[in-house]
């Protein structure tokens, strides 16, 4: 007991860390090699502990400090799921031939059972529908985000209908044209 405390007063986080062990979760690069398969880039990982700030994970391979992360976690006892966009903070090197790995929470997506974002759809005008949010990379931060449906582009023929999304991670406003153009090249460069 002694030694488990002199070892959280030698600790410099802010947020006490909660065991979690043994917690299943995916993750994922949201890099632009990833994005063209990202069904196949989801990759498992084992929780070691969590706080408010952060969490820590064990994996199979090294990972870099500043690399960006998605990790979606599930509580058990939650109908909820959390998509977590995180920076890796450290990694070292376990006796397992597997690395922990801890990074930063940097914002907190939370999808309820049956949500699907992608799917909600939205009136815009002349009583058009659109998606109410998709998942793209950003032009702006280059980070794979979520982006929300704000409206439509004003100053364009009356006829013509550009909707508007807004990145949840850089909070730049971009119009559903430059989205597509932009993952389409990045997606076809890859």
């Amino acid at each position: 007991m002694m030694n488990n405390m002199k070892q959280q007063s030698d600790d410099k986080r802010k947020t006490f860390r909660f065991p979690c062990v043994g917690i299943a979760l995916l993750y994922l690069s949201p890099d632009k090699q990833a994005m063209a398969g990202v069904g196949t880039a989801l990759l498992h990982a084992t929780a070691h502990d969590i706080s408010l700030a952060g969490i820590s994970f064990d994996v199979s391979q090294d990972m870099q400090v500043g690399q960006r992360l998605l990790i979606s976690v599930r509580s058990p006892d939650e109908q909820q799921a959390e998509t977590l966009q995180t920076e890796v903070r450290w990694c070292k090197k376990l006796d397992n031939k597997q690395f922990r790995v801890g990074v930063a929470i940097l914002d907190i997506e939370i999808i309820a059972d049956g949500e699907n974002k992608a799917y909600e759809i939205k009136h815009i005008g002349h009583g058009i529908e659109a998606p109410a949010g998709a998942r793209f990379i950003c032009p702006a931060c280059e980070i794979c985000s979520w982006f929300d449906l704000i409206g439509e582009q004003p100053d364009i023929p009356s006829a013509a209908i550009m909707p508007l999304y807004n990145c949840n991670n850089c909070h730049t406003t971009r119009t559903i044209t430059s989205l597509l153009t932009f993952n389409r090249q990045t997606t076809k460069s890859d």
